[in-house]
């Protein structure tokens, strides 16, 4: 006979575990009353939660030797009981895996909004600016997941200055569109909107914001199908291979001697290919992969200037400050303290 034990998590908590794990698509730990972590899966049939998995520890259990010292990594445990509900084909895969992706969105456009508000008008067009910059350069490398993160920060940017008029809204989306598939053509595609579905056409006809994101993530595909096509001659098969050796070594002291024998060409071919490709020469795509690679740091460490300036390849934190503001509107340190 199933006997309740004392410490187990209540009903209307196990209700909201079940309710979180559905909505993020997967596991996340709770702490509850008494001292205790709880964390659980939706129990599903197609699409419709019937129940739920719950897994609760005591925190005197977790940490026995304080708390510098778990006795097991729940965030593993969190996974493997996501794992094992999987297999046993007691959850909708499919459909957590959707809500991980919608709530990723959701929890980059609030940390963006966050950011425009704290930067207020100037940061906002900044930053605008600059994320243009990031779905440009995302586009160029064939980086079809870091234009998508580009383009959910963009529509936050496009929403929050668009205060709600419509027309100024599907005048910016427009805009992006054609900036999007420009870049397309110049990196060696034909052109991505073209047809009865062309998605600068298509907004047009749609009179919500919610129809209109849709369409630009649309858009963000079409244009990635359309160089994932193209992009198998062999000249633009070389110039990806120069752009990601540029990205890899560039806090190194990469001449065109060096670059071209990595890549297997004459020093002429590749400046045609690099100028077919990106439009610009080596040494401005090599400080503006100095210049991403800079931003991660700023983002990710607390390193001083001067060692994330040593990092990325420059010789003095005053020359890396002049770059990365001219590149990006703002100084190192204005960037770090925005958050990114």
């Amino acid at each position: 006979m199933y006997e309740e034990r004392q410490d187990a998590p209540t009903p209307a908590e196990r209700q909201r575990l079940v309710l979180e794990a559905t909505e993020r698509g997967e596991p996340i730990v709770l702490p509850l009353g008494g001292e205790r972590f709880s964390w659980a899966i939706p129990v599903m049939v197609n699409q419709v939660v019937t129940g739920g998995i719950v897994a609760w520890v005591a925190e005197a259990d977790l940490f026995p030797e304080g708390i510098a010292r778990p006795r097991f990594d729940v965030r593993r445990a969190c996974q493997d009981l996501l794992e094992r509900a999987v297999e046993a084909n007691l959850v909708n895969a499919a459909q957590l895996a959707a809500a991980r992706e919608r709530h990723g969105r959701e929890r980059e456009r609030a940390d963006f909004l966050r950011g425009l508000k704290r930067s207020g008008a100037e940061g906002v067009a900044s930053a605008w600016l600059e994320e243009e910059s990031l779905l440009v350069t995302a586009i160029r490398a064939g980086d079809r997941g870091r234009a998508r993160s580009s383009v959910n920060r963009i529509l936050v940017g496009i929403y929050h200055r668009g205060g709600g008029d419509l027309e100024r809204t599907r005048a910016q989306l427009v805009e992006l569109l054609v900036l999007m598939g420009r870049t397309a053509i110049e990196s060696g595609s034909s052109r991505p909107f073209v047809g009865r579905d062309d998605p600068v056409a298509s907004l047009a006809a749609v009179q919500d914001d919610v129809a209109m994101a849709k369409i630009l993530r649309i858009g963000v595909e079409r244009v990635f199908d359309a160089l994932e096509h193209h992009r198998a001659t062999p000249a633009e098969a070389l110039a990806q291979k120069a752009l990601r050796i540029i990205s890899d070594r560039c806090a190194e002291d990469l001449s065109r001697p060096m670059l071209a024998k990595a890549v297997g060409v004459s020093q002429p071919r590749l400046t045609k290919l690099l100028r077919t490709t990106t439009g610009r020469g080596l040494s401005d795509l090599v400080q503006r992969a100095r210049i991403d690679a800079a931003r991660q740091m700023l983002e990710q460490t607390d390193q001083d200037l001067l060692t994330i300036a040593l990092a990325v390849g420059f010789s003095d934190a005053s020359y890396f400050t002049k770059v990365f503001r001219r590149q990006t509107g703002m100084t190192p340190s204005a960037w770090r303290a925005r958050g990114g």
